[in-house]
């Protein structure tokens, strides 16, 4: 259990029980207890909250492309110099991730490539309509969707 859950654990039923039974009972210091209402932020931990609040604002107007290294030397530029392992932390606390698009690589195919005839040996042109007709298609790579099929058709019409 987290410090917080322990202490309104207690607090839930300080009435019916004593605080020092509590505590013995859940092995906690009674002092830890009552330290914990009057806990400060540190002034490392107030300097964080502002520099996330910096990095979010930075994602935010890269419109979540620029990553740890990126957001780094805007910071550096803007004049607040931190070390890249902490921009780095402060991201991963804050669950600031970029975009990231794996690059594609090819790889061979086991089944063996046939090739066809070219029928048509390009004389596109026709005697009636529906004689000939042409098709291809091909895959896209997109951020939201993934791989994405995109297909054309064209009849030729005299």
């Amino acid at each position: 259990m987290t410090e917080e859950e322990l202490n309104h654990f207690i607090e839930t039923y300080k009435g019916p029980y004593s605080v020092q039974k509590m505590c013995e009972v859940l092995t906690i210091p009674r002092s830890s207890y009552y330290h914990s209402f009057k806990k400060t932020l540190s002034n490392r931990e107030q300097e964080n909250q502002k520099l996330t609040k910096e990095i979010q604002r930075i994602h935010v107007k890269s419109k979540a492309r620029y990553g740890a290294p990126k957001i780094h030397q805007t910071l550096v530029n803007n004049g607040c110099y931190l070390s890249l392992k902490r921009v780095q932390r402060l991201m991963k606390k804050a669950g600031i991730r970029s975009i990231t698009k794996k690059k594609y690589r090819p790889y061979p195919s086991k089944e063996k490539v046939i090739q066809l005839d070219n029928l048509l040996k390009r004389d596109f042109s026709t005697q009636t309509i529906n004689e000939k007709w042409v098709a291809d298609s091909t895959y896209i790579p997109t951020v939201k969707d993934g791989w994405v099929l995109f297909s054309i058709c064209i009849r030729f019409a005299f």
